[in-house]
């Protein structure tokens, strides 16, 4: 299924290939906003077609990014609805720029939800071998103890990669 194809789509399926505490789950995956029952529905039909669905990835094609308040809102109330209504997994996929929204929704609060921060680091691999990735704080001291400072070749271990081609099972 091709990005455009995604983007144009509310749900699509297929086992979870990024390497979360949910890889290898069924998976449904949610673009944008949809109502709690059309999300319902959806479950309800797939079950009935045997996929029974174990894991809800909200934010799917970059769908919570650059988002209004009202947007938010909705993600927040459909995403604690299935927290506290389901035993479903939960992944919000979401730019680094918005955790401080996602940390304010409360999500964190439940052990079933995986926020997947989404990082954009474009032509990683034409970084030299000394390319360092500083995880800091929004300003000296606010609200982590310090910084931490990975070496970037070894967060691009084979174990936690995905290949694009990874993606094309899903419908």
């Amino acid at each position: 299924m091709s990005l455009a194809d995604r983007q144009t789509r509310t749900f699509f399926t297929g086992i979870e290939v990024e390497h979360t505490v949910a890889y290898g789950t069924k998976t449904l995956f949610i673009v944008g906003t949809p109502s709690i029952d059309e999300i319902s529905t959806e479950i309800k039909d797939l079950k009935e077609d045997n996929f029974e669905v174990e894991h809800l990835y909200f934010g799917t094609s970059q769908t919570y990014k650059n988002i209004d308040m009202s947007t938010a809102v909705k993600f927040q109330t459909l995403i604690h609805h299935y927290l506290d209504n389901t035993n479903y997994w939960i992944t919000l996929d979401f730019d680094v720029a918005d955790i401080n929204r996602v940390h304010e929704a409360g999500f964190c609060k439940s052990n079933r939800f995986i926020p997947m921060i989404s990082v954009k680091m474009p032509y990683i691999k034409l970084l030299n071998y000394h390319a360092t990735l500083k995880i800091d704080d929004t300003e000296w001291g606010y609200s982590n103890p310090g910084v931490w400072a990975h070496h970037l070749q070894s967060l691009l271990s084979n174990d936690v990669y995905t290949d694009w081609s990874a993606y094309k099972g899903d419908k």
